[in-house]
C-alpha cells in the first residue's frame, strides 16, 4: 500500500499541480491564478502525494464562518482509492481550525459519481443555477454541509 500525505501546497508543488489541474477539471486555471490561490489569506490549497508524486488537490476558502471548496481534483489512476476523502477530510480539519460554520460547493449537475461522493461526506443539496458552466454547458447543484463535529 502506498503511502498517502495530504499537506498544504508550496510555489514547488505548483507546475505538478498545474498539469494535474488540467488533466482533473474542465475549467483550467492559469499558473497565475494558482499561485494567487496558494498566497490567498482565506485560502488553503492542499496537495496529496504518493510515493512524492502530486496525486491530488484541493482548494477552499473559509471566510467569517463560512467555508467554500473550489476545486477537488484526483488524477485518473488513483481515483476510488480514498485520496479525495482524505483530502476532504483534511479541508474539514483546516475548516474547524478557522471557525468554520458551513461548507459550500457547486458540482456539474452531470457528475453523479461527484455527487454521490460528497453526498457520503454529508453534504446536502440546497440549490442549482441554470447554464453555469462552460465546455460543455451544465447547470450547478449547490451543496451544503455544517461543521457540527
Amino acid at each position: 500500500m502506498k503511502t498517502l500525505e495530504v499537506r498544504l501546497a508550496k510555489e514547488a508543488d505548483l507546475p505538478a499541480l498545474h498539469a494535474l489541474f488540467a488533466a482533473a477539471l474542465p475549467e483550467v486555471w492559469s499558473m497565475e491564478a494558482l499561485l494567487g490561490e496558494l498566497q490567498y489569506p482565506y485560502g488553503c490549497l492542499l496537495v496529496a502525494l504518493q510515493e512524492g508524486t502530486l496525486v491530488g488537490f484541493a482548494d477552499a476558502r473559509f471566510f467569517y464562518g463560512d467555508g467554500e471548496l473550489t476545486n477537488i481534483g484526483v488524477s485518473s489512476q488513483c481515483r476510488r482509492s480514498g485520496v479525495g476523502t482524505a483530502l476532504m477530510e483534511a479541508i474539514f480539519s483546516h475548516a474547524r481550525a478557522a471557525n468554520t460554520e458551513c461548507i459550500t460547493l457547486e458540482v456539474r449537475a452531470k457528475n453523479t459519481a461527484a455527487q454521490a461522493f460528497y453526498e457520503r461526506l454529508g453534504f446536502v443539496k440546497i440549490g442549482r443555477r441554470p447554464s453555469f458552466y462552460d465546455h460543455p454547458v451544465d447547470d450547478a447543484l449547490l451543496y451544503q454541509k455544517k461543521m457540527e463535529e
